[in-house]
């Protein structure tokens, strides 16, 4: 009965009216069933300024009082049933799984997508502070069983790689369970090991044009803090050089990756990998895995893309065994997860004097 429904369920009884530009007016308005049956004249008038979508809304209220448009409570009662009646699900997200709209079926990010996890994730967060990659996982196949809509019939042929990947990953969620499955802090260590070793790193690094450009930027900076971030970024983007490796399978400038395996994108309009204007991100298989509004750096993406590497349980490409081996038992001082640590490693090591 339309007396009993949930703020969420107008809202769905909105969209189904062709009202849905009102959903949030009445989420914000806190108007439930009860409330929208006994609205007047002239409190619709308060909330539709336009006279055709205020008749339209009239006449669908009165068609629910004289039980001519009696709705089953499916999607909302069925969201509601699934989650306990704790998820919140933005009206826009309610109306998008109703209708089966086809941004949710796109291939790329976008504002509903990205609105309905973020609902999932505030929902398990609320549940316990720190939940794990399972019960992530887990929670997202049972979306997916309820909503067949939101299968995937794209990717790497990994199951809903879209959807998982970053339900997932919000990085405090993935940085956190980096930490837990190694017993240590992934994103401090990273910036604390590049800080001790940077000079050293970039003073033995060939010389290129990505370590003239790198060099410039720092040059250029303003403070001694900012020179001293720009120094650890560098020794980032030049450790794979130093083991003469493929650095393009670390990271790109300007470009998307050309594997699935997680990769720093770099994008820069002056072309310079360390300038003002360089944005910095984390894709894999694809994707694009930052999802937060937060500042990112170059070191910061290191050890994101370290911790997509041991949470997913990828393996190291070839082309960047010697890289990875360095930044575990060197920078991050977790001993030898790669055995035995190459030749080449320890040489570097012996020339940086580091043990």
């Amino acid at each position: 009965m339309a007396q009993q429904w949930t703020v969420g369920e107008v809202s769905l009884w909105l969209g189904e009216n062709e009202l849905a530009d009102y959903q949030q007016v009445f989420v914000d308005n806190e108007i439930d069933g009860s409330t929208l049956l006994q609205m007047t004249e002239r409190m619709s008038e308060r909330l539709f300024p336009k006279v055709k979508d205020q008749v339209k809304f009239l006449s669908a209220v009165e068609k629910l009082k004289d039980g001519r448009q009696h709705k089953e409570k499916h999607t909302v009662s069925a969201l509601q049933l699934m989650f306990n009646c704790k998820v919140q699900f933005p009206p826009a997200v309610i109306t998008a799984l109703t209708n089966k709209d086809a941004a949710l079926k796109s291939p790329t990010k976008n504002r509903l997508k990205n609105m309905l996890i973020q609902a999932l994730f505030d929902h398990l967060s609320n549940e316990t502070m720190y939940p794990s990659h399972v019960q992530y996982v887990e929670r997202l196949r049972t979306v997916l069983l309820s909503f067949p809509l939101l299968k995937e019939s794209y990717g790497s042929g990994s199951a809903d790689s879209w959807w998982r990947y970053h339900l997932v990953f919000a990085r405090s969620v993935l940085l956190e369970e980096a930490s837990m499955l190694l017993k240590t802090d992934v994103d401090k260590k990273v910036i604390r090991g590049f800080s001790k070793l940077a000079a050293k790193l970039v003073s033995i690094a060939p010389n290129s044009n990505l370590k003239s450009l790198c060099l410039k930027s720092v040059d250029e900076s303003q403070t001694d803090t900012e020179r001293k971030g720009q120094m650890v970024n560098t020794a980032v983007l030049l450790l794979p050089s130093i083991f003469k490796e493929n650095a393009s399978h670390l990271f790109v400038i300007n470009k998307d990756p050309h594997s699935p395996i997680p990769t720093i994108v770099l994008s820069s309009s002056d072309g310079k990998p360390l300038s003002d204007s360089t944005e910095v991100n984390v894709q894999m298989d694809g994707q694009k895995m930052i999802l937060d509004s937060g500042e990112m750096d170059i070191s910061l993406a290191m050890g994101i893309v370290f911790s997509l590497y041991h949470v997913y349980n990828v393996a190291y490409p070839s082309e960047l065994k010697k890289t990875f081996c360095f930044l575990e038992a060197f920078v991050l001082n977790l001993g030898t997860l790669t055995t035995p640590v190459p030749v080449a490693v320890q040489r570097v090591t012996n020339a940086l004097n580091i043990s």
